[in-house]
């Protein structure tokens, strides 16, 4: 009976199980969380957190070097949707830490690996990627050897816990999981056993509330309905039965048009002994729900999906000998032909026709690979000259905005346009914008209108409950590339003294138009990526 360890940690513990496959249902026999020393001891060469994760496993009843999976939470990584071109699954590794490099804030020498979740209409697909910076790699491995443990495996968190509930409860709907942890909410938005979105949130030191998860359930959904990937969100399955869980159910339930249920994790497990001692036993066995479903998958024989440890990569280049070994073989084979010319120096008007003709079979076949090779690094060109730096964008907006005492963004939302039709829009920006008067119209129009911009806004309306900026307007930005107008028309317009006009409604939609509620909350930004 080969026992499997999974193990995570945090600021506060570390949570170790121990688990076997029993029939075709995994047993739990051990479940051990330690709390982490806030102060080191004088007297052990270990640091809090290894000797906490040592006295995990000699709770655990380890002894010796023992393999144990590791569980990354969202929070320590980086994840993101991308949609790349539907190329060969060999060039998919390269392809993807190019756009790691040019996209994520993590370093682009750390492990990287990624998830193919399927293929849009217009023959793309949508890549879950995921990345993990090289300290923090070194660090696991590092602090699970000093406590004897060797790391076989570095997983995520939220693929472990969306393949163990569709395993379990399966359901063609995309679902919301919302895990409750020490500090921090994990939500993860999955379909068919696959994590497709996911997000952290860290918690305030007053804990947590039910109208704080429910704000972050909002934002979730919000910000799952501008992913590319299909599909709205129907069930919300919140892990855990305690009676903060049930409070929570009912506000859902409340407030949300979907589904709501509780999920113990113990149920669909056979637990054989969870005797702890009062110091390792765990306050909360839900937080427990990504260690069993990373053990779960492995036991039953099934790879993780991500593995930082054992990441996708292009396949291994040809050896030295099989080169050389095509070497020999080429020469060998041109001897012999130089041998065959000289033992047939005469060669007939039929032989060389056929020659030809094999030569013009050829050159079709070649063409239609140099066409093939030429429209491929085509969709490669169209994919990167239609993304947009965000961060550069943001620069320039926050340079030609006016001044803060005339001008105060409530919204800014930006989106990255993935389609390849060819008005070369590359992205848009929608400014929800309150304002002093209409000379801060003007300076903000004037200002944002570039050959790069077209602006479009939808009327400049009054707002008597805002006294300091009591004017609101909401501004569409979109960005093209090349600018709409040709170089000779730039010229006409620049001859006859033309500006640039910023389109705005008519008095009448203004007038139908519903009044944009203000607030003086933070700014909320939003950018929708690949």
């Amino acid at each position: 009976m080969a026992k499997l360890l999974t193990c995570e940690w945090d600021s506060n513990s570390v949570r170790l199980l121990a688990t076997h496959v029993q029939g075709n249902n995994l047993a739990i026999d051990k479940m051990v969380e330690v709390a982490i020393s806030k102060e080191p001891d004088p007297e052990s060469a270990l640091s809090p957190l290894e000797s906490a994760l040592a006295t995990a496993a000699q709770s655990a009843g380890i002894r010796g070097q023992t393999d144990v999976v590791f569980v990354l939470r969202r929070a320590q990584t980086e994840m993101r949707l991308l949609t790349l071109p539907n190329i060969p699954a060999d060039e998919l590794p390269d392809t993807v830490r190019f756009q790691v490099a040019q996209e994520f804030n993590t370093a682009d020498d750390g492990p990287i690996d990624f998830v193919v979740l399927g293929e849009t209409n217009d023959n793309r697909i949508f890549v879950s990627v995921a990345t993990v910076s090289p300290e923090m790699l070194a660090d696991v491995i590092a602090t699970t050897n000093m406590a004897e443990l060797t790391s076989s495996s570095v997983v995520l968190s939220s693929f472990s816990i969306a393949h163990f509930l569709h395993s379990q409860n399966p359901t063609p709907q995309h679902r919301l999981i919302v895990d409750l942890l020490d500090g921090e909410i994990e939500l993860t938005v999955a379909h068919n056993g696959m994590a497709q979105f996911a997000r952290s949130v860290k918690l305030p030191e007053s804990g947590v509330t039910t109208q704080r998860v429910l704000s972050e359930v909002r934002r979730t959904m919000a910000s799952y309905s501008n992913q590319p990937t299909p599909g709205n969100i129907e069930l919300a399955t919140i892990v855990g039965t305690s009676t903060f869980h049930q409070e929570l159910q009912d506000q859902l339930s409340l407030h949300l048009k979907i589904d709501i249920e509780l999920y113990d994790p113990l149920d669909d497990c056979i637990v054989t002994s969870l005797e702890n001692d009062e110091t390792t036993a765990p306050e909360e066995p839900a937080q427990f729900t990504a260690l069993i479903g990373a053990a779960f998958q492995i036991q039953i024989g099934q790879t993780s999906q991500l593995d930082f440890v054992n990441p996708r990569k292009p396949p291994a280049p040809a050896s030295a000998i099989r080169q050389n070994s095509k070497y020999i073989i080429g020469g060998f084979v041109l001897l012999v032909l130089a041998a065959f010319l000289l033992i047939r120096p005469i060669v007939t008007t039929q032989s060389n026709i056929a020659e030809l003709q094999t030569s013009l079979e050829d050159k079709t076949s070649i063409d239609k690979a140099n066409k093939t090779l030429t429209d491929r690094l085509q969709q490669v060109r169209s994919f990167e000259n239609s993304r947009v730096n965000w961060l550069d964008e943001l620069v320039l907006v926050s340079n030609k905005f006016p001044p803060a005492r005339q001008a105060m963004v409530d919204r800014f939302t930006a989106k990255t346009s993935t389609s390849n039709r060819s008005t070369e829009i590359r992205g848009q920006i929608l400014l929800d914008v309150h304002l002093l008067n209409d000379d801060s119209l003007r300076m903000l129009e004037t200002n944002l209108l570039t050959p790069a911009y077209t602006i479009t806004g939808n009327g400049f309306r009054s707002d008597p409950e805002n006294v300091a900026y009591p004017w609101t307007v909401v501004e569409h930005i979109r960005l093209i590339s090349p600018p709409l107008q040709n170089k000779n028309d730039k010229n006409k317009s620049k001859a006859d003294g033309e500006s640039p006009t910023v389109n705005q409604k008519s008095e009448k939609d203004q007038s139908n138009s519903k009044p944009l509620q203000t607030t003086n909350a933070p700014v909320q930004t939003k950018v929708k990526e690949l």
